[in-house]
């Protein structure tokens, strides 16, 4: 009985020494943090197009203004200018398609997944005018904004997404100013 107990006693050790390894191992922390996963999202300003001007302003409106990008996050807000111009530096702008293919035309916004599930938005915006160059009050077109929240970009099945902002607060103007948002996967 003794050869018995003793393998008894042994098997006994050697069960509980087996738990306690698998215990300690499986209770060891990690202290690596877990990456932040991010998304990020590139804003540019491609084009501007008088759509509809009367034929007294000749070929050509003469536009300046701005055009802007924001991402806000709860009340805060990361703004960046596409494109501006003022009365001394306007740009031609006709019929047909004037690109923009100025520095700073496009800018890249990165969120946390954190901040897109908070319901982070992507938002761009122009306010402009027309040059009148005989010296009356330059010409108002308008103000125009739109806005998404941010994570229907990474939704969407193409990277980038067209959008326009259509100006005609004066009569007998539409300017078109065209912006692409694209979602830059890995």
């Amino acid at each position: 009985m003794k050869s018995k107990e003793i393998i008894s006693k042994k098997t006994a050790l050697s069960i509980f020494l087996i738990a306690l390894v698998s215990f300690f191992s499986c209770t060891v922390e990690d202290d690596t943090p877990e990456p932040i996963k991010t998304e990020s999202f590139k804003v540019k300003a491609v084009a501007m197009i008088a759509s509809e001007f009367p034929s007294t302003e000749g070929d050509v409106l003469e536009i300046f203004g701005e055009i802007k990008a924001r991402v806000t996050v709860g009340d805060q807000a990361d703004e960046r200018t596409l494109w501006t111009r003022n009365t001394s530096n306007w740009e031609p702008v006709g019929s047909t398609e004037y690109v923009i293919n100025s520095e700073g035309s496009e800018v890249v916004f990165t969120l946390t997944e954190e901040e897109l599930n908070d319901g982070a938005r992507i938002e761009y915006e122009a306010i402009m005018w027309d040059k009148d160059p005989d010296g009356n009050p330059d010409d108002y077109l308008g103000k125009h904004s739109t806005s998404s929240r941010a994570i229907i970009y990474t939704e969407l099945p193409n990277n980038e997404t067209r959008g326009s902002l259509v100006l005609k607060e004066f009569n007998g103007i539409t300017l078109v100013v065209r912006i692409t948002v694209e979602h830059i996967r890995d």
